[in-house]
């Protein structure tokens, strides 16, 4: 794979998981933010797979209902980087920053 990846790699994803994806917000975030947005595709990508590897090798009972919330804690951060969360305009950039101004502003 060249680096960086091709956004059609960063954008192979389920949408149906995430809770408030738009495709609209995902072309804004590229324009505003290319590497930045581009940054957290690729660590959102990495929690899939490492969510993937540990619910494959599924240990002991005792420890499943650990797993269970390890992987779904591991995908939830995935979603909120792919909706951009974090970045200006996201829901948890503006909790914590407040809403960014207009560019006009």
């Amino acid at each position: 794979m060249r680096f960086p990846p091709p956004d059609h790699t960063l954008l192979d994803f389920d949408t149906a998981e995430l809770v408030s994806y738009r495709p609209e917000r995902t072309d804004e975030l590229l324009g505003s933010y290319p590497e930045g947005f581009r940054a957290q595709l690729v660590v959102a990508k990495h929690l899939d797979n490492w969510a993937d590897r540990v619910e494959e090798r599924a240990g002991p009972a005792a420890n499943r209902a650990f797993q269970v919330g390890f992987i779904s804690g591991l995908r939830e951060v995935a979603a909120h980087l792919r909706e951009g969360d974090l970045l200006p305009g996201g829901v948890f950039y503006e909790e914590m920053f407040g809403t960014p101004p207009r560019p006009s502003e």
